[in-house]
């Protein structure tokens, strides 16, 4: 009688000596990174039952666990945003991006003794503004909205080579500002690159959905003068009859409150069930050709099995990927190498997500 009534007792914490099983990976490796020229996060690439991340501060691994920006991390030790990890984990088929996030949180929580909690500050930010005359038009339809990639059209026949950087456009349906705020942040890719992991805050006070487009053109093949001049991020705001400003904003945030700098050693079934090789150095093959004059736009797509495309690309803006360095950093480059772009295919020998193309 009295077990029965212990049992009882304890169904709403324990359900009769069965505990809550949390999200977690199947096993992972945890390593600190080896020695890169690009100290910046690759990843998370998920496929074939790996979860992988290359490179990762824990600060990149926090935010990328909570969904928030690194800005959003406060608190720590200052080697949070030095040291740097790679990570490995194996995941039951068919995980999605979203399901792993709760199994690096406990990751962080078990191999990294990690403790956080939830609170609100003043951030550096940018508020996103209408001007007097928005030149944007009221959504035409319903229905799912958002800003997606579109290809520009071909410059006309007997145009000559391109010469400024490439645009890249982006179509917006049915959106609203706080919506595109915060595409300003995710989907519209190259925008980040002039927010410095600053948050967009919308405070147009426009209100319903609108329809419009949006070109720029990515951060590193601007140039300060000459005929590589393209469209900021922030100009091409003002053309829409927005405009970008730097406020202070009381966001979310992620609070440290205690954090171990070396992680708890991986199992010794690690490797076996991980089956990690080496990632390659060089690449087995490689064809390297300028850009058809007729060509807009670029790219630099990474795929699994060791392929990489490259479209459009100036050798400086390589050069700057490849070495992690700035504009104003790289000195004595001849106008020819931002004015003229190359499209690379080349292809390494990797089984899996693993390729470091820096290391190349």
């Amino acid at each position: 009688m009295l077990r029965a009534f212990c049992c009882a007792a304890l169904l709403p914490v324990l359900a009769c000596g069965q505990t809550e099983t949390k999200p977690a990976f199947e096993i992972a490796d945890v390593h600190a990174s080896p020695p890169s020229r690009i100290q910046v996060m690759r990843g998370p690439m998920l496929g074939n039952g790996r979860y992988e991340i290359r490179h990762a501060t824990v600060v990149d691994l926090i935010r990328t666990a909570w969904s928030v920006n690194a800005i959003q991390v406060v608190g720590g030790p200052n080697w949070l945003e030095d040291d740097t990890f790679d990570l490995i984990a194996k995941v039951p088929a068919g995980t999605t991006p979203q399901a792993a996030k709760p199994m690096l949180q406990s990751l962080l929580r078990d191999r990294f003794q990690l403790v956080v909690h939830n609170d609100t500050r003043p951030l550096p930010a940018y508020a996103l503004k209408a001007g007097k005359r928005p030149q944007m038009k009221a959504a035409g339809s319903e229905g799912p909205g958002g800003c997606r990639n579109a290809p520009l059209p071909p410059p006309p026949p007997g145009g000559g080579q391109q010469l400024a950087p490439p645009l890249f456009s982006f179509t917006c349906t049915n959106t609203t500002m706080a919506a595109f705020a915060e595409a300003l942040q995710t989907t519209i890719f190259f925008a980040p690159q002039y927010l410095n992991d600053r948050m967009v805050v919308d405070e147009t006070e426009l209100k319903g959905a609108w329809d419009f487009d949006l070109k720029l053109s990515p951060r590193g093949m601007i140039g300060p003068n000459g005929p590589m001049v393209g469209v900021s991020l922030f100009d091409a705001i003002e053309k829409l009859g927005l405009r970008l400003e730097p406020v202070e904003a009381p966001l979310p945030v992620i609070v440290v409150d205690r954090v171990n700098e070396t992680p708890t050693p991986n199992s010794p079934k690690v490797a076996e069930a991980l089956h990690e090789t080496p990632a390659p150095t060089e690449f087995e093959v490689a064809e390297v050709k300028p850009t058809a004059p007729d060509v807009r736009g670029g790219g630099i797509q990474i795929q699994r099995g060791g392929r990489v495309n490259i479209k459009g690309m100036p050798l400086k803006f390589l050069i700057e990927q490849a070495w992690n360095i700035s504009d104003d950093t790289l000195i004595g480059a001849p106008p020819w190498m931002q004015a003229d772009r190359y499209d690379i295919v080349a292809k390494a020998d990797v089984d899996g997500a693993g390729l470091d193309i820096d290391a190349m």
